[in-house]
């Protein structure tokens, strides 16, 4: 490699204290796009700029110049190369001319600096490594069974778009796996009119999970601090006790007489780099449904029927990538640039029917207070009215 040359200071010259990167031969990273030069006092780019301010010299032979751009921060100088240094594993000789700076009190100009650098060595990528561009063929598909146990709902609270709810999730797993996905649906799971429900006439084809094979689920509306006891008997897992607040959309159309929909939502998480699901789901209906007794519930009588339950399933394009050259997802809502990642997501919701005399009872005292001021207002003494 080419030695460090750089011109003699003289009584009209500023001196270089330092210079970078790469100074003696030291590797520089690909993308590199400026160089910089450090002096004994302050500086400034010299009004009288040199035509070739900077050369590049590519494996001593291609070269490149530039005026460079230069600028100053008090004793450092900063030139702009011709190009960035794009290539791996690269020697390039720079050259920066006479001229360049000046110093800012007195005549003093900047003498050549010459020096090599060298850039990294590019690392290969290993032939079987998942990258961002890396995409699977999903071979086989199966199919998992969600109970969802209702043991009680309370506090629903429209303001904060939050209800409570204490539930048991069950998980089973159909025997075996299937090509597609059409034939897991067909013969794994079947229509009703409360959503896709599996196919449990064959029960013993649908079998529990040890707890060390349970898949992860994910809660996609759940609050914050939620509370997960795992119930396991003999290394099975039986079931995921869940506390907590969930989130809902609150409907105000009918106040206070509304039917409000209290979501249970979960998913399992997509195979990486795959855009069809290899898992999809479906409701266990013989483990699914309200307790004998919701304790907040206690003094509701059953000819009210305030709460019903239907499941919502589907696969659809949840997760990243989304498609390139698009920018759609940087803002919310929007439809022009959905993810290509499928997972398949299932929602128990629960309808929730105030009965009749709670809406009764939260109109009556504005009624009232409404009608006492009318009534005021109506009285020929006016020492009687409210104001």
């Amino acid at each position: 490699m080419r030695r460090l040359a750089i011109a003699l200071a003289t009584a009209s010259a500023l001196q270089v204290l330092d210079y970078g990167p790469g100074r003696n031969h030291d590797l520089v990273e690909v993308g590199t796009d400026s160089v910089f030069v450090d002096f004994d006092e302050a500086v400034s780019a010299c009004e009288d700029q040199p035509s070739a301010a900077i050369c590049v010299y590519q494996n001593g032979k291609d070269r490149s110049c530039s005026d460079g751009a230069p600028e100053a921060d008090a004793k450092r100088g900063v030139v702009k190369l011709p190009n960035e240094l794009k290539q791996f594993d690269a020697r390039y000789d720079i050259a920066l001319a006479q001229g360049v700076f000046c110093a800012v009190n007195g005549t003093a100009l900047s003498e050549p600096v010459r020096w090599t650098v060298q850039t990294v060595t590019e690392p290969e990528v290993d032939d079987e490594a998942t990258t961002a561009n890396t995409t699977t063929t999903v071979d086989q598909v199966e199919v998992y069974g969600l109970g969802i146990f209702v043991s009680d709902v309370a506090s629903i609270d429209l303001q904060s778009s939050t209800w409570y709810g204490d539930v048991d999730v069950y998980v089973l797993k159909y025997y075996r796996p299937f090509l597609e996905l059409d034939s897991a649906l067909k013969e794994a799971t079947r229509p009703t009119d409360r959503g896709r429900a599996c196919d449990v006439d064959a029960t013993d084809k649908w079998l529990f999970f040890k707890n060390e094979d349970l898949p992860e689920l994910q809660f996609v509306n759940i609050g914050k601090n939620p509370s997960k006891n795992p119930i396991v008997q003999d290394d099975r897992f039986d079931h995921l006790r869940v506390q907590s607040e969930f989130y809902f959309s609150p409907s105000i159309a009918e106040y206070p007489f509304q039917t409000q929909t209290l979501p249970i939502t979960l998913e399992l998480p997509p195979e990486l780099s795959a855009g069809a699901p290899s898992k999809v789901l479906c409701l266990l209906e013989t483990y699914s449904g309200f307790a004998t007794k919701l304790s907040s519930f206690a003094s509701v009588d059953e000819k009210d029927a305030t709460l019903s339950a239907k499941v919502v399933v589907d696969e659809a394009a949840r997760r990243p990538p989304f498609a390139r050259n698009c920018e759609a997802q940087l803002s919310y809502p929007s439809s022009g640039c959905p993810p290509t990642r499928q997972t398949s997501r299932l929602s128990l919701e629960l309808k929730f029917a105030p009965p009749s005399r709670l809406g009764a009872f939260v109109l009556l005292p504005p009624s009232f207070i409404a009608l006492f001021a009318i009534v005021s207002y109506a009285q020929s003494n006016a020492g009687l009215r409210l104001v």
